[in-house]
């Protein structure tokens, strides 16, 4: 039931930059600097890319 209801309220974001920095910059605990980082690092490796992050 969950499930069925968090899939009916999904949207698709694809390569739609603006998109993928809100979701980084939610998942970065609203830090926009960072999620504007992670959309630029994935705008570079495309979806199928991988992002490594490290604590400086």
């Amino acid at each position: 039931l969950v499930v069925e209801n968090l899939k009916g309220q999904s949207q698709t974001v694809g390569s739609d930059s603006k998109k993928i920095q809100q979701v980084a910059t939610i998942s970065a605990n609203n830090d926009e600097t960072i999620g504007k980082l992670i959309a630029e690092a994935f705008a570079k490796v495309g979806k199928e890319g991988v992002i490594t992050v490290e604590e400086a």
